[in-house]
């Protein structure tokens, strides 16, 4: 006798699991490239596909935790570059998710999302590059915005403020790098990168 048999089918039981399925199998042994991940979950968001959207964004913000979590602490300036990167990212795609969450009508998922990435962002930047720092001021202050229009009274007016204050330390930082080095390339590409 063979004894009880396992099912080997590869079909799906009800109900549909879509993208995120796939790449959990794969993830620990060699995770999908983060960009690729971040342009299909952009491309379902674009094509009001939500739930596969979502599911994307979250293998993406899983990904880019794990990361951040796995890499040691080092007082080098590139390694501190290349964490504030990822916070960065992790910050936007935090902030993707929460516009998908409301989109689909969870206003308050959304809103923890976005709360997240605001705590992420809550420090400064630690890179001394005024654009690295303006770039981190303008995306906290996108969130905050967002942020605000889920909010209601004084937690709206509390989002708004922060908001406008971040903007205005990016535009005085982006004032200050082009009246510094006004001719040079690498500064003007940040600023068309910053907005």
């Amino acid at each position: 006798m063979a004894g009880p048999q396992r099912r080997v089918s590869n079909k799906k039981k009800g109900g549909r699991r879509g993208p995120k399925v796939a790449m959990a199998n794969n993830q620990e042994a060699n995770p999908p490239d983060i960009h690729q991940v971040l342009s299909q979950a952009d491309a379902a968001l674009e094509a009001s596909n939500s739930e596969s959207a979502m599911q994307l964004y979250t293998c993406a913000a899983n990904l880019l935790r794990k990361k951040l979590q796995a890499s040691t602490i080092v007082n080098s300036d590139a390694r501190n570059e290349a964490k504030d990167s990822e916070i960065l990212l992790l910050s936007r795609v935090l902030g993707k998710m929460a516009e998908a969450k409301v989109s689909m009508g969870d206003q308050q998922g959304g809103q923890r999302d976005f709360l997240e990435a605001t705590n992420l962002l809550s420090n400064d930047s630690s890179s001394h590059s005024p654009i690295d720092q303006a770039q981190w001021k303008e995306a906290r202050a996108s969130l905050y915005l967002y942020l605000g229009q889920l909010s209601s009274s004084n937690d709206a007016l509390e989002a708004f403020t922060k908001a406008i204050n971040d903007l205005k330390a990016c535009a005085a930082l982006l004032e200050e790098a082009t009246n510094i080095n006004s001719s040079d390339e690498s500064l003007q590409q940040g600023l068309i990168e910053t907005r």
